[in-house]
């Protein structure tokens, strides 16, 4: 149960004065919750809540943007970081454009942001207004990570790879390439390397799930967008991809289905020995321990 609590409340006028630590998000590997404190200012028309100005502490990267039409109320507001700390202040003027036919419509905006990959910004963007509507353009960083090559693990001990670049050729000069092999390999392919082993899951409610993994290994790799030529600065993810016979979770047999299909990382000692069954066995005592098939 994640706690959220008051450090303080008070009334002046018609204004509301509150500190909230709020739930921020929760880190799905190890389950650990993450608060971040609030300061608001608001006030309460008809039951509804309607703020003024908000504060949220916290780290965050560089941005400013004015927007035409906030998602509740249509108001228009400013939001920004310096660095530390995110700030809201919203005016009380609406975007009378706005009928009830065209409210999910992406209204204006003016301004930027900058977006973060890895601990790092690697994006640059700022909204352009067309026609009186909202649309926006990215700045590539030199370091923004780009997908370089696809590879498989094969029976014969090679890896399939697959670079982008030639990938892309392919498609300008009008081939195929989901039906060439250089390009595309199905992963119904006789050629991959699987290997099948048991899986158990329980529910919170205790349910014992048994079912058969389907595993093979792959791996993707990214490198910055102007060192494109050396692996010095590139990211390398090897995974296990795996499929159920059954569903699994305590959705399963349902209209919403449970799971069938998931991935889990590969460290470099399982990938040398090929080792898939104790990349499995990793990833199944995750998911018990955290419950991650119970929706």
């Amino acid at each position: 149960m994640i706690e959220e609590k008051d450090y303080f409340e008070f009334k002046l006028g018609k204004f509301v004065f509150r500190l909230r630590n709020m739930h921020d998000w929760t880190d799905r590997n190890t389950g650990k919750v993450h608060m971040r404190k609030r300061f608001s200012v608001y006030t309460i028309n008809d039951y509804e809540y309607q703020y003024w100005f908000e504060f949220y502490a916290g780290w965050r990267w560089p941005e400013f943007v004015y927007d035409t039409a906030e998602y509740e109320g249509n108001r228009h507001n400013i939001h920004f970081s310096l660095g530390y700390g995110e700030f809201y202040i919203h005016f009380p003027w609406r975007n009378k454009k706005i009928v009830e036919e065209d409210v999910n419509d992406p209204q204006p905006k003016y301004g930027f942001y900058l977006y973060p990959q890895n601990g790092m910004f690697t994006d640059f963007v700022y909204y352009v207004n067309r026609n009186g509507k909202n649309d926006s353009r990215r700045i590539y960083m030199p370091w923004n990570l780009e997908f370089y090559r696809h590879s498989i693990y094969l029976k014969d001990g090679s890896w399939w790879t697959m670079l982008d670049k030639e990938r892309s050729k392919a498609r300008k000069a009008g081939i195929d390439t989901w039906k060439d092999e250089r390009y595309h390999l199905d992963y119904d392919s006789p050629k991959i390397l699987k290997q099948k082993f048991p899986f158990k899951y329980v529910t919170k409610g205790g349910e014992v799930q048994e079912t058969t993994a389907t595993c093979y290994m792959e791996e993707r790799e990214w490198r910055p967008k102007w060192f494109q030529w050396t692996s010095l600065f590139a990211k390398v993810k090897t995974s296990l991809e795996i499929s159920f016979c059954d569903e699994m979770g305590n959705q399963r047999g349902s209209w919403k289905g449970g799971v069938l299909g998931v991935g889990c990382d590969v460290t470099q000692e399982e990938k040398a020995n090929v080792d898939m069954e104790s990349a499995l066995r990793r990833y199944e005592e995750k998911v018990n321990r955290l419950h991650d098939y119970d929706r």
